[in-house]
């Protein structure tokens, strides 16, 4: 640090520059624990400690969902239990679609997704803890995208995220979202209403294959003519 620091240590150093210092929970990496069995400081509640000690505005810590869900750790229940100004510690978050998969999910997050929605809630908790300013960042690595080009899978992805950071800064609750946020408006009707049609036309679409229906030649009101063994002559005069 002499050479570069001009003698300073990196406190001092970014104090003096501004730059700010983000701090990531770890991730989770099979071959290199504690022998506890766990990185230390992976746990929002325990690192939040060590930003308190470094007693700088420009010591932050960098919260990843995919690793805390790595460690089993559940946002609904952590967060709540962190004090009230803890979100003034976060500057910076790697978001992706939450999959607990050893900290490199690294999935994009489509646009009116339920993990669009998900995360919103998470920030949302958080700055309810004193969360106002930051970055939020696609943390794209070498995470799967769904057969998409790369451009897509960041198009979507920042989309989402520039519709989060909006009702955020406006401080809109999760259950009062509006539709703009599942990249719906009111306001272009016709859109509105195509995305309507398209819902309610794929609603049955994860039953298919699971329900059949006998197929009938006679209809509803020719039951009657069935049940008097009268269908045949039902058949041949229905049209009459």
């Amino acid at each position: 640090n002499k050479k570069l620091l001009n003698g300073m240590s990196v406190l001092e150093w970014v104090n003096k520059t501004g730059l700010i210092l983000c701090f990531e929970i770890p991730e989770v990496e099979r071959t290199a624990r504690t022998s506890e069995g766990i990185y230390r400081l992976f746990d929002p509640r325990h690192a939040q400690w060590f930003i308190r000690k470094m007693g700088s505005s420009y010591i932050r810590l960098c919260i990843d969902f995919e690793h805390m869900l790595a460690q089993k750790l559940d946002p609904y229940k952590v967060i709540p239990e962190l004090s009230g100004d803890f979100g003034k510690m976060v500057y910076l978050f790697h978001l992706g679609e939450p999959k607990p998969y050893w900290g490199i999910a690294h999935i994009p997050i489509p646009l009116g997704s339920q993990a669009q929605e998900i995360i919103y809630e998470w920030l949302y908790m958080l700055r309810q803890r004193g969360f106002k300013d930051g970055v939020l960042i696609f943390e794209r690595g070498s995470g799967r995208g769904g057969g998409k080009t790369t451009s897509e899978v960041f198009e979507q992805s920042v989309l989402a995220l520039r519709q989060i950071a909006e009702n955020l800064e406006n401080n809109i609750p999760p259950k009062e979202l509006p539709l703009t946020f599942y990249g719906m408006s009111e306001k272009n009707e016709a859109v509105y209403k195509r995305e309507l049609v398209m819902v309610r036309d794929h609603a049955w679409d994860p039953l298919e294959g699971v329900l059949s229906v006998p197929e009938e030649k006679h209809t509803f009101l020719s039951a009657e003519a069935v049940k008097k063994q009268k269908g045949q002559e039902w058949e041949k005069r229905k049209f009459r």
